[in-house]
């Protein structure tokens, strides 16, 4: 997966985290509580090389008024943005 594709990538998941759909609960792998909302469609089959067709949307955090970013920094498994307001 190149750059491009990564963020592409990032930045859909995390509009779709931002959405006010409802969430669901489940486990991770390590068996904490973890929350997810919406879905992935796939639209397109060469998505399936980026995207596992598994996958859920995980919310990772809440409350945010006007969300900016993501800039994923894949040496440091960190994502940044920033919350405007």
């Amino acid at each position: 997966m190149n750059f491009s594709n990564s963020f592409i990538l990032v930045a859909a998941l995390f509009a779709c985290s931002c959405n006010s759909q409802s969430s669901t609960s489940d486990k991770n792998k390590s068996g904490e509580k973890t929350s997810t909302i919406g879905k992935i469609e796939i639209y397109n089959i060469n998505a399936l090389q980026s995207i596992d067709s598994n996958a859920t949307i995980e919310v990772i955090s809440k409350g945010f008024n006007w969300a900016e970013g993501p800039l994923w920094i894949a040496n440091k498994n960190l994502l940044l943005f920033s919350d405007v307001p």
